[in-house]
């Protein structure tokens, strides 16, 4: 939002921030669903498994010795009747499976996401004045912006501002994804009429972006009204 004159201030695209919230959500859901079986169900499986896997051994090739003594032994212990679903072997395969879908949803997917829009409550970053400020307390100048480093901003929309505070060079980051994109496309041609295009690396400037996309809108009104003419004519 533009707060005054000469004063701008991009806050966090909400779309981004909710963006990451869900999938966060979604994730670490199906992260924890996962750790379930694991935990909770195969543990009460194997011994129902074990023992039907020890009294297969004992009795091999008798298969009506094996029913019997497995409806009496069933019947005795109280466990279900029926072969077990899964033999030992299968109940560790499936707890290795298990904890790695729930680890790779819950620790690479879910809880990074959720951190993601944690951290993204409250930012923003503005002009205002000679410089510019972020929610992170940073502030820098235009006189001490060395260079506009732009290599990731067409594929990632970040552009760093490289900057000296006396004694170290530092990063002031404006990240067009993440922040509202009309606002933060702004902000990103007044830095650049600053400090000067001279100083950008990586891309070009916002203004000839702007009036790339302008002469394609123009290029794309005048095909148009060339195609309403044609069809004019014809009839």
């Amino acid at each position: 939002m533009t707060d005054s004159p000469g004063k701008l201030r991009a806050e966090v695209n909400p779309k981004f921030k909710y963006k990451f919230l869900l999938i966060g959500l979604i994730a670490l859901c199906v992260g924890l669903y996962h750790f379930i079986d694991p935990i909770v169900v195969y543990p009460n499986m194997r011994p129902v498994s074990e023992a039907y896997a020890s009294l297969q051994t004992q009795l091999k090739g008798d298969d009506g010795a094996l029913q019997r003594q497995w409806a009496t032994m069933t019947k005795e212990k109280g466990w279900p009747d029926g072969i077990p679903k899964y033999s030992p072997q299968e109940l560790t395969t499936n707890t290795i499976y298990s904890y790695f879908i729930g680890i790779l949803f819950t620790f690479v997917a879910g809880l990074p996401c959720l951190l993601t829009f944690i951290r993204c409550l409250g930012q923003w970053i503005s002009v205002d004045g000679d410089g510019l400020n972020n929610a992170k307390g940073q502030k820098v100048a235009f006189d001490q912006i060395q260079k506009i480093d732009k290599s990731k901003w067409e594929k990632k929309g970040i552009a760093k501002l490289i900057y000296s505070d006396g004694s170290n060079e530092k990063n002031f980051v404006i990240d067009d994804l993440k922040f509202d994109r009309e606002i933060t496309d702004q902000i990103m041609e007044l830095v650049e009429e600053k400090v000067g295009v001279d100083k950008i690396e990586g891309a070009r400037s916002e203004v000839e972006y702007r009036l790339a996309r302008e002469e394609a809108l123009r290029a794309k009104e005048e095909k148009y009204r060339e195609e309403e003419a044609e069809n004019v004519d014809e009839k």
